[in-house]
């Protein structure tokens, strides 16, 4: 079996115990290793790829697990997953009209997810950045973080 590049931390997996039973309850097999490991007293720095993480994001979105799905994206996207920094970028400025209070507006954490994939090439990132910069015009407080 292949040893992922990276190891990403999931503290989250161990407090959100609703989370991880609800995936659980939908099949999620990845969730179900997490989650084993997580209980059974295992390390807290779980090894998991950032596609896996991604994947899990869109389980807890089915499950409507808004919560956990921001926390497997932000682990994804923090491994250099470019699928879950555009995500993030578009969740975290449309958030409240797909997913209500529960994914609130960010623009500014928004911008950064937006330059990171850009940095990889994401032509969806440059467009992200262009909608935001469009923000930083009608919303004067939003400028700070992102101006160029």
């Amino acid at each position: 079996m292949a040893v992922p590049d990276k190891e990403i931390s999931m503290p989250s997996i161990r407090s959100n115990t609703s989370a991880a039973r609800r995936l659980l309850r939908r099949g999620a097999v990845l969730g179900l290793a997490l989650t084993l490991a997580g209980f059974a007293g295992a390390d807290e720095s779980l090894i998991a790829t950032p596609e896996q993480l991604h994947q899990l994001a869109l389980e807890a979105r089915s499950a409507r697990d808004y919560q956990a799905m921001m926390a497997f994206l932000r682990a994804a996207a923090r491994a250099g997953d470019v699928a879950s920094q555009e995500l993030l970028a578009t969740l975290l400025v449309a958030g409240p009209a797909l997913h209500g209070a529960a994914v609130p507006v960010d623009l500014c954490e928004a911008s950064r997810w937006a330059r990171s994939a850009l940095a990889q090439g994401s032509w969806l990132a440059r467009h992200q950045l262009f909608v935001l910069s469009g923000a930083r015009q009608s919303q004067p407080a939003a400028a700070r973080c992102l101006a160029p």
